[in-house]
């Protein structure tokens, strides 16, 4: 194994979490399928311990800031590990370009959304304190359930999908978004593992990409408590667009072959 490459490769996951809270697994996936030459499989348990140690180190460092809603993510997540469970059960079962291709729609569409939402002169709204707490949690554990679903299916933590629904459905602040998104990402990917049974783990293959990954994550929370919430959501908006269109092409090209 290649321990530059995997440090690498590490810090650009934390960097990509610990900035935007999203982006762990459609980095480390493709690293240790097509850069370390890992079977997928392998690989989907591998991206989970990766991302979920990860996750649990930037939340942590998110939460001394006040930027972790825990009772938010505790509701989100109620769900997402159900859904994160039946998702890791029917992997083997279900074509995964097919999913990915109705997964790469919505992301375009939730990112065209969030970037115009950045542009509105009105940022970041508070929840309505007169709702019900079904109408505020209903949106919140559907949410979960898909997120979550994807997570064991997909092997990823689902921060592309958990920040725009905890903006746009719980209405949480961007920055309390990413900071949120990290504990529902480390609770999911509990969930996938033990789905997974933790099968093909090997913790000299971890180590050199959560090192590296936890030193850059250290510097990006950094970086993003000085951005403005505008730049950060357009940040996140063409993060998930630019990702989106790869994600597209990739399932076109898996239903095409």
């Amino acid at each position: 194994m290649d321990i530059a490459l995997s440090l690498f490769f590490g810090g650009l996951v934390g960097f990509s979490l610990g900035a935007l809270g999203a982006g762990g697994s459609i980095l480390v996936l493709p690293a240790l399928i097509y850069g370390l030459g890992f079977d997928p499989k392998q690989a989907v348990v591998l991206s989970m311990a990766i991302v979920g140690a990860t996750s649990l180190y930037g939340s942590a460092i998110h939460a001394r800031h006040g930027n972790v809603r825990i009772g938010v993510a505790a509701l989100f997540s109620v769900t997402g590990f159900a859904g994160a469970f039946l998702g890791a059960l029917l992997s083997e079962r279900v074509p995964g370009a097919i999913i990915l291709l109705g997964l790469t729609g919505v992301m375009l569409l939730v990112g065209v959304r969030m970037y115009r939402s950045a542009a509105s002169p009105s940022q970041d709204p508070e929840p309505n304190p007169d709702a019900s707490w079904l109408e505020r949690s209903a949106p919140l554990l559907i949410a979960g359930v898909a997120v979550g679903f994807l997570t064991g299916f997909l092997g990823v933590g689902g921060g592309f999908l958990i920040v725009p629904a905890l903006t746009l459905v719980a209405r949480l602040p961007i920055k309390l978004a990413i900071g949120t998104s990290l504990v529902v990402i480390t609770i999911n990917c509990a969930s996938g593992l033990i789905a997974h049974r933790f099968e093909g783990l090997d913790a000299v293959i971890i180590f050199p990409f959560i090192v590296g990954s936890f030193i850059a994550s250290t510097f990006a929370t950094r970086i993003a408590r000085r951005l403005s919430p505008k730049t950060l959501k357009r940040s996140f908006a063409i993060f998930i667009l630019v990702l989106g269109v790869l994600m597209l092409a990739d399932a076109v090209y898996g239903i095409a072959g």
